[in-house]
């Protein structure tokens, strides 16, 4: 293999093996077989997840404090998951229980910034679910998006779309088979139905696109 990077064959033989084989055989298969080439592509996609990661991260915030400030409205009160006219289904009810055990293991008092901060990106997902459209979506869940006339099914593709591919990049996959380029702008689309100027301002500072666009080192 030509030298790459100042490392010699050995050397990289060293890194190989804490990427491991199997991981690094998905990034030889795009590259043909061609070792030098596969290690470019593992960068090109270390760079491109963190450039995606901290656009996910962008909406993953506008996301939570805006569902916080509109059922903050609709049950007048900022602990309106405590307060909901209904049953929160396990897998809510898991996720909220998990972070207020986590604040408390803290010893930080259970406040409801603290409370929104630590729900997941699945929470926020799940409560776009269809067991919640008449006691949520319909009437208040919706207004979330203003900037966008959605059905409920529209934002939940959308945001559980947007998780894989944050679950993809959390474990550290390869998503260089992805059309990147659509998964981007699905992630500036939703947070556009949230606010465009706060969409404005993370694409001007987003280094995507310039490491989409250039070529292999």
């Amino acid at each position: 293999m030509p030298a790459l990077f100042g490392f010699t064959n050995s050397e990289f033989d060293a890194v190989e093996r804490l990427i491991s084989a199997e991981r690094f055989s998905t990034y030889l298969g795009h590259a043909g077989g061609d070792k030098s080439k596969a290690f470019r592509l593992y960068i090109q996609n270390l760079r491109l997840s963190s450039s995606l990661f901290e656009s996910i991260g962008g909406l993953e915030v506008a996301l939570r404090n805006s569902v916080h400030i509109t059922l903050t409205q609709a049950f007048r009160s900022d602990t309106w998951y405590d307060r909901v006219p209904f049953s929160w289904m396990h897998p809510e009810t898991a996720a909220l229980e998990k972070a207020k055990h986590q604040i408390r293991a803290r010893k930080k008092q259970l406040v409801p910034g603290r409370v929104i901060a630590e729900l997941t990106f699945g929470f926020w997902c799940g409560i776009t679910r269809r067991q919640y459209s008449a006691s949520l979506w319909i009437p208040h869940l919706h207004k979330a998006f203003p900037h966008q006339r959605l059905g409920r099914m529209e934002v939940q593709q959308s945001l559980n779309g947007i998780r894989e591919l944050r679950n993809r990049i959390a474990h550290h996959e390869c998503i260089l088979h992805l059309d990147l380029a659509a998964e981007y702008a699905q992630i500036q689309e939703t947070l556009r139905w949230i606010c465009p100027i706060t969409c404005s301002w993370f694409e001007a500072h987003s280094s995507f696109h310039s490491i989409w666009k250039s070529p292999l080192a």
